[in-house]
């Protein structure tokens, strides 16, 4: 579904991503890690068309995204969702008339009362009570704005979802809630590609671990087998994440 072949981004001198290639299939759970500021982020603004790419190609079910306009864009993006490290929602709005805007935005709903059904729908299935829909984000806690901001990926329709560090900054708890509707949204049928620096999360959801080291893909391993790694970096991250309880 997702093709990256030998994709280069560079700022001014400095290739972030250097010859990259990867494979994410229709339905698969692929965590990407590695050290902060390496350059994982930078390949899903890459795919969804935020950063123009300096060589190389990335293919969306098949097709380059090279050969999209602006109105192909817009349709990739709908399908292919990157859900930021930071919410963003739109603080003077509801939760409900959040979600609305991009059912809105598409004309995805036939009625109002159509409208409100597909909301209510993905707002219960990312864990969250219908009563939320008329609160502001600023009256929500972080990890429960991050719920918000996966359901109005939801209601537009997205296939394949893209979390920029998403367990960043949450508790323990929330952390393993997070994990849970991640693993939960795979295991329906979508595909999710996460970037974090995060083993511990990486080893409780993944089906494959990527390691972004060098600007390119370093290592492409599933839970099971990268306990056999050697590669220094991982034996690292693996170290860190058994110190960590499990909730």
């Amino acid at each position: 579904m997702i093709e990256f072949v030998n994709v280069t981004k560079r700022f001014e001198a400095q290739a972030v991503l250097e010859k990259m290639s990867l494979t994410i299939e229709k339905g698969e759970i692929v965590f990407l890690i590695g050290r902060s500021g390496v350059g994982k982020s930078v390949s899903l603004k890459c795919l969804v068309g935020l950063l123009k790419l300096d060589a190389g190609e990335i293919r969306f079910d098949g097709r380059s995204t090279a050969e999209l306009d602006e109105k192909e864009w817009m349709g990739l993006r709908r399908r292919c969702s990157l859900i930021f490290q930071n919410p963003a929602l739109i603080d003077s709005m509801t939760i409900y008339d959040n979600l609305a805007l991009g059912i809105r935005a598409m004309g995805l709903a036939a009625s109002r009362s159509n409208e409100r059904g597909l909301i209510e729908r993905e707002i219960a299935q990312v864990g969250l009570d219908l009563s939320l829909l008329k609160r502001y984000p600023l009256e929500l806690s972080h990890s429960t704005q991050k719920r918000v901001s996966v359901a109005r990926a939801l209601v537009v329709g997205s296939e394949a979802l893209l979390f920029d560090e998403p367990t960043t900054g949450l508790d323990p708890i929330n952390t393993a809630r997070i994990n849970q509707l991640i693993e939960g949204l795979g295991r329906a049928g979508r595909t999710i590609w996460v970037v974090s620096h995060d083993m511990h999360c990486a080893l409780a959801v993944a089906d494959r671990i990527l390691l972004l080291e060098g600007a390119h893909i370093a290592a492409d391993l599933t839970p099971k087998t990268i306990r056999s790694s050697n590669h220094p970096l991982i034996r690292q991250f693996l170290e860190e994440a058994d110190a960590r309880p499990l909730h």
